[in-house]
């Protein structure tokens, strides 16, 4: 992971030059609101399908005994790290890492926090050398950065196991409620196939399409393509001329807000070479995750699925945008 970004170290210090920081710096957790409770989190990998969630850091439950289910967990992997998405951009203060207790603690004895802009830039890293080893939490205190994503990881191999990531600050931007439409469009289609064996490289055929995944599963689905062999087209014509009409249109309700939508989108692609001579070329299939509340009204951002397919350089480059519209 390149960091291009000033650091900022925590340590132990002693006793009495622990208090005057604390007088300083110390946030009121007692009376400010944690930002990332119940936000949308991510890390590297998971140890299983139903155990160590990434989830189960901004669960609200501090308790690092992983027997009682509350604790995250990698599996052993090069520099494991879990992110969580506030949502917004906030002035932050301080951040609370909870370790795990039953075991393993150590594996937090020097641990780095990545904070990022809401175009997921890096604006600062923060780091903790431990002076006493397997503490139970740590906090980084004085942060005073506006950010919107935070990230800890450890360097090396090895697992990441974190109990709770509590996230404190002030200065929220503040949601905009409403109704809003995400307009996914087809950008660009190339489709390379290696195994076109009657030196045809025009006819094309397969899928495009764009499918809802929200927290409680959805259904809405819709093609922008779709073709069988007996209708292949030429993409020397290019996409505008081919699918000038090759776009889908998703309304989400966001009462709290763009940031606070849970819904995702997926984009699907599934390309084949027609060869009458040979049999078919399979270009590739691919998708990719759209999370909705990344997006930002009145900007498009580009997606790009590689279908790569035995040597084959084949992509669809999709083209997102939101518009609220009351």
């Amino acid at each position: 992971m390149e960091k291009h970004t000033s650091k900022i170290q925590y340590q132990a210090t002693t006793f009495s030059a622990a208090i005057a920081l604390l007088a300083l710096f110390t946030f009121n957790t007692a009376t400010a609101q944690n930002l990332a409770l119940h936000k949308h989190a991510e890390q590297s990998s998971s140890y299983s399908h139903s155990m160590g969630l990434a989830s189960n850091a901004v669960d609200g439950n501090t308790d690092g005994n992983w027997a009682n289910g509350s604790v995250t967990h990698t599996t052993q992997e090069t520099q494991p790290w879990w992110e969580v998405d506030l949502g917004s951009a906030y002035d932050l203060q301080q951040i609370r890492v909870w370790n795990r207790t039953d075991c393993c603690s150590e594996r937090l004895d020097y641990v780095t926090v990545c904070l990022r802009d809401e175009n997921y830039n890096v604006v600062k890293y923060l780091e903790h050398q431990a002076s006493t080893k397997g503490v139970q939490v740590i906090d980084f205190n004085n942060v005073q950065q506006k950010a919107r994503y935070v990230m800890v990881y450890v360097d090396g191999t090895q697992y990441l196991s974190l109990a709770e990531v509590e996230v404190y600050g002030q200065g929220v931007s503040t949601p905009t409620a409403g109704t809003y439409e995400v307009k996914v469009s087809l950008d660009d289609v190339t489709c390379i196939a290696s195994g076109d064996g009657n030196g045809d490289a025009t006819e094309y055929y397969g899928s495009i399409w764009v499918s809802e995944r929200t927290m409680t599963g959805g259904h809405w689905t819709r093609d922008l393509y779709k073709a069988s062999n007996s209708n292949t087209f030429d993409l020397s014509a290019g996409v505008s001329q081919l699918f000038p009409g090759a776009y889908a249109v998703y309304q989400v309700s966001a009462p709290n807000g763009l940031g606070n939508v849970a819904d995702e989108l997926v984009l699907h692609a599934q390309l084949m070479d027609y060869d009458s001579t040979s049999g078919d070329d399979n270009c590739g299939f691919g998708q990719q995750t759209v999370r909705i509340n990344t997006l930002s009204p009145g900007t498009k951002k580009e997606y790009t699925i590689n279908l790569a397919n035995d040597g084959d350089q084949s992509r669809v480059r999709f083209a997102v945008s939101v518009t609220k519209i009351r």
